[in-house]
């Protein structure tokens, strides 16, 4: 397992277990820029702040609990990594707090210390184009 820094992209990232490479994309990919402009959003790069009582692989309901205990709003949307150059976005859930800050309470997976994330509302998926495959909580961008 490796986790490495692209010195060309200040925030492009890889990880490396059981050799698979997963990446990082810059927050200026043009595939999630397009992505983006499909559904009327723009990305952001989010730091992962991880709490102690959130589970991994549990964005939703962590979020959704946060909500309930202090407050504030539940954003989804989707999140962006790299794997054998397909871009995938994970359907994923960050806590807006009661301060309007949004929060990535959620560690990652991967390894990785930020996300790229794009919110999405209600009407996003009917937006999406025949390009994009669209699973349960996964879309994979074919280049």
């Amino acid at each position: 397992m490796s986790l490495s820094s692209n010195m060309s992209e200040p925030y492009s990232y890889q990880y490396t277990t059981r050799h698979v490479k997963w990446e990082l994309p810059g927050i200026t990919d043009p595939r999630i820029l397009s992505f983006c402009d499909l559904i009327n959003s723009l990305p952001i790069r989010i730091k992962i702040s991880p709490r102690p009582m959130c589970r991994e692989y549990q964005c939703h309901k962590n979020v959704i609990d946060y909500v309930d205990t202090y407050g504030g709003l539940r954003v989804l949307g989707y999140h962006f990594i790299e794997y054998n150059n397909n871009l995938i976005g994970v359907l994923h859930s960050i806590w807006k707090n009661t301060y309007d800050m949004l929060d990535d309470i959620t560690a990652s997976e991967h390894g990785f210390a930020h996300r790229v994330f794009v919110e999405i509302n209600s009407t996003t998926t009917k937006k999406l184009p025949p390009a994009i495959y669209s699973s349960s909580n996964a879309l994979t961008i074919k280049s």
